[in-house]
């Protein structure tokens, strides 16, 4: 351990404990975020749409990737605006305890440092009883009192770790770091403060070695205009945004990008060359954000204006003269406050409390669902004028606590379905609900992890409420058409007497017929003899017709209609034949006619979208894609699928958000299935995101549309034996088995 700063004597025990509860109470949100995990650190910076094969999906694993491109050399980390240090510590702890080689370097001013002018120099004064550990004292305290986050629940105290903590200011013109020495750094939250952002990067880029990666949260996107070129904190050049800007040093050979996710920008760089990152742009004037007008309603941080730098101030008469208010004084305990005299009053107060304190403060914990959970979700959705989610005797999950609470919901079920032609295990994933006072605290990120972890489910199948679901592995198919019929149609019963209600003879004829049909598919249920029971129980002629045509059943219709007779909505649709089609349409037609509001969740995926539309309008025919797909665990993935002739072999590199996918697979296939697979260590042939990985599979996307896109990269004759390698397929989710009520949390 190597410690920056003054040093000083070491502080009593209680005076910590004191600093602790006086800070904690006077600015928790505050102090929250100074002492962030590795876990807030990954869903903060790590979480993001994935846009480049160099990214992952933590910290940790951006280590593992640069230890592996780096062999027996010593990886070195960087983390500016390290805050305590609690998220450095965990990583240095979690990378000792895997034998490998490493430095980490903390960045930071320090809890409540004053700020110093930038041009002074001037030496940082740490606040006493301050929690940044640049001292032996300081970083026992931190190690002692956040000793869960960085080793793990209940693993010991760890040792000296190769961690040194820095006090200095990021404006700083030189950094105490060598260049061209960092192989992984991050920035969490700090940039907004920086005066000079750009500069900043600069600085980072020249910092990382040959290949080194950064991942910096940038800043805000200024509402009501969430769009890149309108940043909170960053005002470029008129007719320059930053999207503009960073492709500029793209054209020059420096691979950076900017990603938005949610109404955040992060940036991304990678090192490649020995040319610099040069923005070509100088610093022309920087406030605090709260005193230059629009945007204020988070007034933090301060606004970067630039200019080029070669060129004058254009900008300069637009901006009113701003008085900068010095720096609010360091905070004191209150006139009076003798610490000795209440030590052993507040001690017993804690020593009788600790119970009730120890259930407000615990960390978030992730359990399984049990029954009594039932009341309190049921509580949520009840509370806001919804139906509670169905519930059956396979409904299963996980729940989130926090404090005794809770705060997060996945729920759950696994069934047999058709995928490629073949039964496999899904997952079918009801709801993913987060408690709004609990949002963004990583909880949506832990139950899809937990839902995607079942080992022998081929794909997991969801219709979330929000479309964003990319970061999680999911991608949107196209399930089919949905449709309404716009305006009542005069249209009699129809003159299709091959139209009759269902009856118990056919029950075998139906169930062949729907056997047929769904093996061309992906995602309809496999129903076993019971399933088909309950699905077939108390049906009449507003709820299942068939299509009887010379050779016999080719075509049903089932539906429902509303309590007040008024809606009827299409649960299941099979046809055969294009009569049966075109009879369903005609019997729609009929109910529509006779003022019943009609509407069809989906139609086969193999219907054109024309042929549907025609005879409506077409705007109310679309495709529908709510139902959002994605890859099981390789092992039942890659085995439920169905291979092209001849026999071969790739190696796929993998980048899945949730970390089921190890980085690199090897897969072999022969005869049309699946012979093996294996992790690999050997560099990959192609490189794609788990989301193009589900939808080349089953055939929602061509490989070149996923070039295209930036989901896939890879030499071009690995991509173009990506393309041959699976036959496509058609999605069709049938809803009604399993129906679920919107959650009024998603």
């Amino acid at each position: 351990m190597h410690a920056h700063g003054p040093t000083e004597a070491p502080s009593p025990p209680w005076a910590l404990d004191l600093q602790t509860l006086w800070r904690d109470k006077i600015n928790g949100t505050f102090q929250k975020s100074r002492r962030r995990g590795l876990p807030e650190y990954d869903q903060l910076l790590f979480r993001l749409p994935q846009v480049a094969p160099w990214q992952t999906d933590s910290w940790a694993a951006a280590v593992h990737r640069q230890v592996l491109a780096r062999p027996g050399q010593v990886i070195t980390g960087a983390d500016f605006g390290c805050g305590h240090g609690v998220a450095l510590l965990a990583l240095a702890n979690l990378t000792v305890s895997l034998g490998l080689p490493c430095t980490y370097v903390g960045f930071d001013l320090g809890d409540s440092a004053p700020v110093p002018a930038p041009t002074t120099g001037a030496r940082l004064r740490p606040m006493p009883f301050d929690r940044f550990p640049d001292s032996p004292a300081r970083l026992a305290h931190v190690t002692r009192r956040f000793q869960a986050e960085i080793t793990g629940s209940g693993g010991p105290q760890p040792g000296p770790l190769p961690v040194r903590f820095v006090r200095q200011n990021l404006d700083d013109a030189v950094w105490d770091l060598a260049p061209d020495s960092v192989h992984v750094a991050v920035s969490s939250t700090a940039l907004m403060y920086v005066r000079d952002k750009l500069g900043f990067l600069e600085k980072v880029y020249r910092a990382l070695g040959h290949g080194g990666v950064a991942v910096i949260h940038f800043d805000e996107l200024m509402p009501p205009f969430y769009h890149l070129p309108m940043l909170r904190r960053l005002i470029l050049p008129h007719g320059l945004d930053l999207g503009g800007l960073l492709e500029r040093c793209r054209q020059a050979g420096v691979p950076i990008q900017a990603v938005r996710h949610d109404d955040q920008v992060f940036v991304l760089m990678q090192k490649n060359a020995a040319r610099p990152l040069d923005f070509g742009l100088k610093l022309v004037d920087s406030a605090p954000e709260g005193l230059l007008g629009p945007g204020t309603d988070r007034p933090w941080g301060s606004r970067s204006r630039y200019a080029g730098r070669h060129e004058p101030d254009v900008e300069a008469a637009r901006w009113p003269e701003l008085v900068v208010h010095a720096d609010p004084a360091p905070f004191v305990p209150p006139s009076g406050f003798d610490p000795q005299a209440h030590t052993g009053r507040l001690r017993q107060w804690l020593q009788g409390h600790r119970p009730q304190l120890t259930a407000r403060t615990a960390g978030p914990t992730l359990q399984p669902l049990t029954s009594d959970d039932w009341t309190a979700i049921e509580a949520w959705w009840t509370t806001g004028g919804h139906t509670a989610p169905h519930r059956s005797a396979r409904t299963a999950g996980a729940v989130i606590k926090s404090g005794g609470d809770l705060a997060a919901v996945g729920l759950w079920w696994d069934e047999q379905a058709w995928v490629m032609g073949r039964p496999a295990p899904v997952r079918i994933v009801q709801h993913v609900a987060v408690h709004p006072g609990q949002r963004h605290s990583g909880h949506r990120h832990a139950l899809l992890t937990a839902a995607a972890a079942h080992p022998e489910a081929a794909l997991l199948f969801w219709r979330p409420a929000h479309a964003d679901t990319a970061d999680s592995g999911f991608v949107p198919f196209s399930n089919g058409l949905h449709f309404r019929f716009p305006l009542p149609i005069a249209s009699p019963w129809p003159e299709i007497a091959d139209i009759r209600p269902y009856v118990p003879a056919d029950r075998a004829a139906l169930v062949a017929l729907a056997e047929r049909c769904r093996a061309a598919w992906t995602g309809p249920t496999v129903r076993d003899t019971a399933a088909w029971d309950a699905w077939l129980t108390a049906t009449d002629d507003r709820r299942l017709v068939v299509h009887e045509a010379g050779g016999g059943l080719d075509g049903y219709l089932r539906l429902h209609i509303s309590p007040d007779r008024t809606a009827a909505v299409v649960d299941e649709w099979v046809d055969e034949s294009r009569d049966a089609f075109g009879a369903w349409i005609g019997y729609l037609a009929h109910l529509h006619g006779r003022g019943l509001t009609v509407s069809v969740e989906t139609l086969p995926a193999d219907q054109p979208y024309l042929a549907v539309a025609q005879g409506f309008d077409a705007r109310s025919a679309a495709p529908d894609r709510s139902t959002h797909v994605r890859a099981g665990r390789p092992a039942a993935f890659l085995g439920a699928l169905r291979y092209a002739e001849p026999a071969g072999a790739i190696r796929l590199g993998i980048i899945d958000p949730l970390a089921q996918w190890p980085a690199c697979v090897s897969v072999a296939w022969a005869e049309g299935r699946l012979q093996a697979w294996q992790e690999t260590s050997l560099p990959a042939e192609v490189v794609l995101q788990i989301t193009a990985l589900t939808a080349i599979a089953l055939g929602e996307q061509s490989v070149a549309d996923a070039v295209y896109l930036g989901t896939a990269t890879g030499d071009p004759a690995g991509l173009g034996r990506l393309g041959r390698i699976w036959p496509e397929t058609r999605l069709y989710r049938y809803t009604a088995d399993h129906p679920a009520e919107p959650s009024p949390f998603d």
